[in-house]
Formats: structure tokens, C-alpha cells, sequence
């Protein structure tokens, strides 16, 4: 939803201040900066955890493991975590 937000910002961005009087610069650059990084977590960092939470990948854990504790599958788990942050 971010990603379709922010390339919908850059578009307006773009069309409202095309001339050459305006004073406002250029936020492709950002833009694109931005996109880079949510590309970078999409990518790289939710599989490198979903690996690593589905044993793939063998690192230490810093928490401790808690046997008792009820296993939610991976994908609910990332919907409950980012769901306060769209709030």
C-alpha cells in the first residue's frame, strides 16, 4: 500500500511542479531512494527471516526458545506486526 501511495505522490509531484519557475526540486531522487528500501526489506530482509524461521537457515537465536509458547504461522504473525504501524 506504501509503495502504490508513494509512486501515486511522485506523480502528482511531478505533474504540479514541471516548470522551470517553481521553487520546489525534484523528488525523483528521493523517490527512488525510498522505493530502494522498501523494495530492500520486501526482498531481502521478510524472506531472510522467513528462512531463518522455518529452520533453512541455521543462526543463533538472541531470544530464548519457549516450547510452551504457541507456534503462529508466519504469515498471520507478519499481518499482526504491521498491522499497528498502519494505524
Amino acid at each position: 500500500m506504501h509503495i502504490i501511495t508513494t509512486i501515486f505522490l511522485s506523480i502528482v509531484i511531478n505533474n504540479m511542479f514541471n516548470n522551470n519557475t517553481s521553487q520546489w526540486r525534484n523528488p525523483r531522487g528521493l523517490i527512488h531512494g525510498l522505493l530502494s528500501v522498501a523494495l530492500g526489506q520486501i526482498f531481502i530482509v521478510i524472506p531472510y527471516y522467513y528462512l531463518l524461521r522455518k529452520q533453512y537457515i541455521q543462526r543463533p537465536f538472541i531470544q530464548k526458545n519457549n516450547n510452551n509458547s504457541n507456534k503462529i504461522p508466519f504469515l498471520p504473525m507478519l499481518v499482526i506486526y504491521l498491522i499497528p504501524i498502519q494505524i
